[in-house]
């Protein structure tokens, strides 16, 4: 038992133990079979008495409280509904025993502790508690209480120690409570509290405060400064403004200071950087600007946290005197300068939180002598130079947190030393070389981020080893090759992003065994073969993007089984063949099937329809046939319908307009003809400019045979229209080719032309003519041209 619980008994041991007879002397007897027995001198009556008295057990003593303070116990019982505590034992007895009641402690006929903590409390706290006018310690924390704090709890001036967290208490703070002269420790955290402190504080014999987690405002008062025994202030996460007072940064015997997510500002006091005792600094999350002093001398710092404030300035060298320091977090300010080498020399350091800020300069060799770090984050800075070699010898670095920066060079060749590491992020850079073979050392790794650098040569085989793996992104960089089979061993990968690189050869079916695959980018490479279908076996994979390779043959029907997938984008490859009849029971969760620019031939299937969540479906520029299906109607959540560059005949489907949020209709481009119905001038309008809100809202209708079957339809048309003009492009496949003001036919339209009267792609037709800048969908309203200007435009460019 501990002195507190000790302190905690209901009667104490001297008391109990002081008999309510002084004049019963004990009989004192020998054992059988002594010579002697002999009983002290006691009357007959007094024998009695005794025998009487040990039959009916132990007698317990009772203190005489004075009855405002029984009733102001009671009182506490029934506001804060006592019948409902999880120990009430005692509570409510008669007068008398009240200090055997559960939690309260008495001395010299007073209570003097009430310990209530974690107990089930509810309710409010009676103002009559004042009349405990002897209490030293009031302790109801972990309970349910509400309502304001007693105003008359400020006139107990006997108290010594208040804990009242957490409940839910709200209002002020009485100001009474601040003037208390024999508190020694104040907890009021984690509360409803609001309202400001009082402008007078006089507390001299305060060591510990713990205001933290109300809603606190105003400024904090200068008078703490004058309890010179102040040990622990707590007023973090409140919404105090100002300036941090000054005496209260100078007082020597400050041990942990917290004023973190607040609204402070303005210069930190250089004081509070001159402390022998200081081992914790909390002040992140505010506004405090400025420099921090040349001079540090904080020799029991363990850890400071200055970061999410607006700081200037260099880090002073002195930081590196603090050899005892743990934590270092100044991120998300404005510091300058390089990192002190005196920084590398506290080998006590486990977390260097630098980031989001704008040093510059080289990492030092030195950082290699910090074997305990844990964390190593200087992202976000303007930082040069290579990673030095040493920084290997960081064998219990779990976070490398580099990016955002400008290192340069390639990665350490036994960078799998650090077998600690669980994240390296460094991303953005400017590294290059090929990714080190050591890699496959770091078995703990879960995320690796190398994107936006200049990363060459293949993805190594030792990729495979890394079976705690979650997140791989490689994009925009220069990595080449094929991928490695051994990727398939990745079981615990959930996000692959390897775009805009050079990859190309095959996909290996072994992806297929990547069960937690979410999200798959792999777009913008040169992939080639076909798609492998053990895809199909990706339960769990949401977004399949594969578009702008060259992959080829055709679409696996087995894709339709993909649960989960929300996103399929094959668009810009070589698929050929027809589209499989996906359907009711394929694609549950599909929303955007992106299949354009490929050479897909065969009808459009009507079965496309019956995919639920469909929104999306881009078609675009290949090579199909035959009429779009009026079972597109029955899309509910259709949104952008996508048919452009294709030799599609026939009318736009008046049951289109069956569907709610249609907002989007691209059919330039085909062999459609017929008269658009009158229904599309009315629900058209209800419905598309109900969408139109979205800024994606176009349509594009150009380059058909169609007409309007009203002026009413011709005008609504001439006002969704891409570029607002559809009738002048209705002239078939042969317009009359008009000029520019320059004389010149206009060469996408030139192209557009090639591309009706050939099937070709536009992206064959760019490259036969050496063409680079055309745009699948930026073609001119101005100028429409026909076969011959389009051919005499294009051979002049060979």
């Amino acid at each position: 038992m501990t002195d507190e619980q000790s302190n905690r008994t209901s009667v104490s041991a001297e008391s109990f133990n002081q008999s309510p007879w002084p004049n019963l002397q004990l009989i004192k007897l020998t054992k059988p079979g002594n010579k002697s027995m002999s009983i002290s001198k006691l009357s007959f009556l007094n024998i009695v008495l005794y025998i009487f008295l040990m039959s009916i057990g132990p007698v317990t003593a009772s203190a005489a409280i004075p009855t405002e303070e029984h009733d102001a116990l009671v009182e506490l019982y029934n506001a804060t509904d006592g019948g409902n505590w999880d120990n009430h034992t005692g509570w409510l007895g008669t007068a008398g025993t009240e200090c055997n009641w559960y939690g309260v402690t008495c001395t010299d006929d007073h209570v003097t502790e009430i310990d209530l903590s974690n107990n089930h409390l509810a309710g409010v706290l009676p103002e009559s508690i004042g009349n405990l006018t002897g209490l030293k310690k009031f302790t109801p924390y972990g309970n349910q209480l509400s309502g304001a704090i007693p105003q008359a709890l400020g006139t107990i001036t006997t108290l010594e120690y208040i804990d009242l967290c957490p409940n839910s208490l709200s209002g002020s703070i009485p100001a009474n409570i601040f003037l208390l002269p024999n508190v020694w420790m104040l907890i009021l955290g984690e509360n409803q509290l609001d309202g400001t402190l009082p402008a007078t504080v006089n507390m001299p014999a305060l060591v510990e405060l713990y205001l933290h987690s109300n809603n606190l405002t105003g400024t904090l008062p200068s008078g703490f400064g004058q309890s010179a025994g102040l040990q622990v202030f707590w007023v973090y996460d409140n919404g105090f403004t100002g300036s941090l007072p000054t005496d209260l940064c100078a007082v020597s015997s400050l041990v942990n200071l917290a004023v973190s997510h607040n609204s402070l500002s303005g210069s930190i006091p250089s004081a509070l950087f001159d402390n022998e005792h200081l081992q914790y600094l909390y002040m992140n999350s505010n506004m405090f600007s400025g420099s921090l002093p040349d001079t540090v001398h904080l020799p029991e710092l363990l850890g400071i946290y200055l970061n999410i404030n607006e700081l200037t300035g260099e880090i002073p060298a002195g930081f590196g005197s603090s050899d005892k320091m743990v934590d270092f977090f100044l991120w998300n300010n404005q510091f300058t300068g390089t990192i002190p080498d005196e920084l590398y020399d506290v080998q006590t350091l486990e977390v260097i939180a630098l980031g989001d800020n704008q040093l510059t300069g080289t990492l030092s060799s030195a950082l290699g002598n910090l074997v305990n770090l844990i964390e190593f984050k200087v992202y976000s800075n303007q930082m040069t130079g290579p990673l030095p070699d040493e920084i290997t010898n960081l064998t219990h670095l779990q976070s490398l947190d580099i990016a955002l920066n400008q290192f340069s060079g390639s990665l350490p060749d036994n960078l799998g030393n650090m077998t600690s590491l669980v994240e390296i992020l460094a991303r953005d850079n400017a590294f290059t070389g090929s990714l080190p073979t050591s890699i496959g050392n770091l078995s703990a790794l879960q995320t690796l981020l190398l994107y936006n650098n200049n990363f060459s040569g293949p993805l190594p085989a030792s990729i495979g080893n890394l079976s705690q793996l979650k997140k791989l992104k490689l994009q925009d960089n220069l990595l080449s090759g094929a991928l490695p089979t051994e990727i398939g061993n990745l079981s615990a990968l959930q996000t692959l992003y390897l775009y805009n690189n050079d990859f190309s050869g095959p996909l290996p079916a072994s992806m297929g065994n990547l069960a937690q695959l979410s999200n798959a980018w792999l777009e913008n490479n040169q992939f080639s073969g076909t798609i492998p279908v053990e895809f199909a076996n990706l339960d769990n994979l949401y977004r399949l993007w594969l578009y702008n390779n060259e992959l080829s043959g055709s679409l696996p029907e087995e894709l339709g089984g993909m649960d989960r997938i929300g996103s399929l984008k094959l668009g810009q490859n070589n698929l050929t063949g027809t589209i499989p009849s996906w359907g009711t029971g394929d694609f549950p969760g599909l929303r955007t099937l992106e299949l354009d620019r490929n050479q897909l031939e065969g009808e459009i299937p009507s079965s496309l329809s019956e995919l639920p969540l469909l929104t999306t479906l881009d078609l675009t520029d290949n090579l199909l046939t035959g009429q779009i299906p009026a079972s597109f109607g029955n899309c509910a959540n259709l949104s952008y319908l996508k048919l452009g560059l294709n030799s599609l005949t026939g009318n736009i489907p008046v049951e289109l307009l069956n569907i709610t949020y249609f907002c989007s209709l691209d059919v330039h481009g085909n062999q459609m003809s017929g008269a658009i119905p009158a229904a599309f001038q009315g629900q058209a309008v209800t419905y598309w400019y109900r969408a139109g809100a979205s800024t994606n809202y176009w349509c594009d209708f150009r380059w058909n045979s169609f007409t309007a079957a009203t002026p009413e339809v011709d005008a609504f048309l001439k006002d969704v229209q891409v570029g607002g003009d559809w009738e002048s492009t209705q002239t078939g496949i042969s317009p009359a080719g008009d000029l520019n003001a320059d004389g010149q036919v206009n060469l996408a339209d030139a192209m557009l032309a090639l591309r009706v009267m050939t099937q070709q792609n536009l992206s064959d037709i760019a490259a036969k003519y050496q063409y680079s800048g055309v745009d699948a969908d930026g073609f001119s309203e101005e100028a429409q041209v026909g076969l011959a200007e389009a051919v005499m435009v294009m051979e002049s460019m060979k």
